[in-house]
This record gives structure tokens, C-alpha cells and sequence, in this order.
């Protein structure tokens, strides 16, 4: 199989579920647009619980995604405009490819970027890696 453009982080046990949707939305990304913003937006919110949950709030129970990515205090910790950005483009996305379907292999492709983006700079944060390729 071809080198995937989620390779730098198969190897690292701690985001093997991270990975495994990344993955997923990657190779589905042209035949299946729906299920692979789906995958992207389940990679996503895997992103923003683990950070999250270490960061601001074990206790996450009775809170949203979105309510997570507004909180002010995560903001302030991300400090990062462009991976917010990343983060709420991915979940606006996947809203669209679950309640009305109908994905182009474009927008998958477009979401896949941002969710590339996302993984390397969060596996950063998370001092896992030290740089991902373009």
C-alpha cells in the first residue's frame, strides 16, 4: 500500500485510536466523501477530548464538543487561531456529512487537509512528535 498522509502517527500508541480515524477518512475520502468527514469529525472530537479533558477538565460528562472548543480557558491554553479554526471547520463539516449527507470528494479532501493540520500540530502540543511532513 501507498505511504498515507497519517503515517507519522501509527506509530504512536497513545493516538492509536486518533490514528485509526484518520486513517478511516483518508482512504475513504474519494469513494465514500460522507463517511470520511464522518471519521474526520470523530478524529476531531477524540483531539478535543484528550486535550481538553488533561488541560482544563477531567469532568467532560455534560459537555459538547462545541462547548468544549468555546470554553475561554481553552482558548487561551490552544493559543493558536489557525488550529481552532481547524478544529471548528472539521466539526462544522461533520455536522453537515451526518444530519444532510450528500459530501463532494472535494469537501472530503478539503476536510482531510484541515484534519492533517490538526494531527501533526496537536502531536506536537502533546510533545509526541517534533515535526510532520507536508
Amino acid at each position: 500500500m501507498d505511504k498515507a498522509n497519517f503515517d507519522f502517527l501509527e506509530k504512536i500508541p497513545e493516538l492509536a485510536s486518533f490514528y485509526h480515524y484518520c486513517h478511516e477518512a483518508e482512504i475513504f475520502a474519494l469513494s465514500y466523501p460522507d463517511i470520511s468527514v464522518t471519521s474526520s469529525r470523530k478524529a476531531m472530537e477524540y483531539m478535543v477530548k484528550l486535550l481538553y479533558g488533561s488541560a482544563i477538565n477531567e469532568n467532560l460528562k455534560e459537555m459538547t464538543v462545541f462547548d468544549m472548543l468555546a470554553d475561554p480557558d481553552f482558548v487561551i491554553y490552544m493559543d493558536d487561531r489557525a488550529l481552532l479554526g481547524a478544529f471548528h471547520f472539521i466539526r462544522k463539516k461533520g455536522n453537515m456529512a451526518v444530519h444532510q449527507g450528500g459530501m463532494s470528494p472535494e469537501e472530503a479532501t478539503e476536510t482531510l487537509e484541515q484534519l492533517h493540520f490538526l494531527a501533526g500540530e496537536t502531536a506536537i502540543r502533546l510533545n509526541l512528535i517534533s515535526d510532520y511532513p507536508a
